[in-house]
């Protein structure tokens, strides 16, 4: 990997985005174990090859958390990403992968916090804050205002928006688990008009959001079943009792005296 870096460094130049890429691929190779062996050594050989390819600050600071980010190594991207607004506050990107960083942690309350300190300085970011913030709720079981949120980003984006299907088949999940059937059923097919709407290589990008709504739906009608199952059977038992009773009564009305 060292050697597949070094040569990289040597090409970098002719496209130093793609570069990038295949050294976060070879970073992020920890089967191995070169991240645990080599780590401060690769970090470094990262800086250097950033500062060569990549003059402004700004733009190198972007490309090392990018590749901080691919190696998993939250803690770090973390740490690197805070400095980098601090230094740009006025950074878009910065604030995005922060955000993303905490989700990827499970820590909800600090993406959320992230998200809403990046609406403050980007108010033109609303729709996508919204829905984020209709995700992370959704995975600290805050589901009505999750729901709240995904609403809002569903008022703001774009008919082709690529999270539209996304956040449409959420909200199908959760009108599903809340037993509002006919709202499941009306986002389940919002979501696959909304998928359709797709550009061509965005399509099917949300199966898992609408096999998750599709399980829950699944569940809800199971439950549905049960319950009605369950009421016939206590009618059941119940006209049953009664014909038992009236039985019993005829043959005490009939015995011998």
């Amino acid at each position: 990997y060292m050697q597949s870096m070094y040569f990289l460094r040597d090409i970098a130049s002719v496209g130093p985005f793609a570069f990038i890429e295949e050294l976060a691929s070879c970073y992020r190779r920890s089967e191995y174990g070169f991240i645990e062996q080599h780590g401060q050594r690769v970090r470094g050989l990262i800086t250097a090859i950033l500062d060569m390819l990549l003059p402004t600050y700004k733009t190198s600071s972007l490309m090392l958390v990018y590749v901080v980010e691919a190696t998993d190594d939250l803690s770090v991207t973390l740490h690197h990403v805070r400095d980098c607004i601090r230094a740009f506050p006025s950074e878009l990107k910065f604030y995005e992968i922060e955000a993303t960083t905490y989700f990827r942690l499970r820590q909800w309350q600090e993406a959320i916090a992230s998200i809403r300190r990046r609406l403050s300085v980007f108010p033109a970011s609303r729709a996508e804050c919204e829905y984020e913030l209709g995700i992370t709720y959704h995975q600290n079981d805050d589901f009505q205002i999750s729901m709240d949120h995904l609403h809002n980003f569903l008022d703001m984006a774009s008919p082709d928006h690529r999270k539209r299907p996304h956040a449409t088949f959420i909200l199908a999940e959760l009108y599903a688990n809340g037993d509002e059937e006919e709202s499941a059923k009306q986002y389940y097919n919002l979501g696959k008009e909304a998928d359709a709407a797709q550009a061509p290589c965005f399509r099917g990008s949300s199966s898992r959001f609408q096999e998750f709504a599709k399980d829950a739906m699944r569940r809800m009608n199971t439950s549905s079943s049960s319950t009605a199952t369950s009421s016939t059977s206590s009618s059941s038992t119940a006209t049953s009792t009664a014909t038992s009773s009236s039985a019993a009564a005829e043959v005490l009305s009939t015995k011998p005296t």
